[in-house]
């Protein structure tokens, strides 16, 4: 799988699990919420290694701050919304210019 098709998988799995979100009344899923942070931090090393300029860093690290601290205050529907709003049109950039 390369990193085009690995970003598009994220995105995809992002959409499910804020859709779940939604439908659930804003419980999330803590184990795929974790693994979620965890290809987005495996999509950013990759992306990186193959394009320096092809990620904003500080975007990408302040959109995901502020998904923390709406996770410390249990506001699971802002987190959710950060997720398709910021971090997905994110992705999809890199994707873009990976192309």
């Amino acid at each position: 799988m390369n990193i085009k098709e690995f970003a598009e998988n994220l995105v995809e799995l992002i959409s499910i699990n804020n859709e779940e979100t939604r439908n659930n009344g804003g419980k999330i899923n803590t184990q795929v919420f974790e693994s979620i942070l965890e290809y987005i931090q495996i999509f950013m090393t990759e992306a990186i290694k193959l394009n320096s300029n092809c990620i904003n860093i500080e975007k990408f690290n302040e959109i995901l701050k502020e998904i923390l601290e709406a996770l410390k205050n249990n506001d699971l529907i802002l987190m959710s919304d950060m997720f398709e709003y910021e971090i997905i049109p994110e992705i999809n950039k890199v994707i873009e210019q990976l192309s």
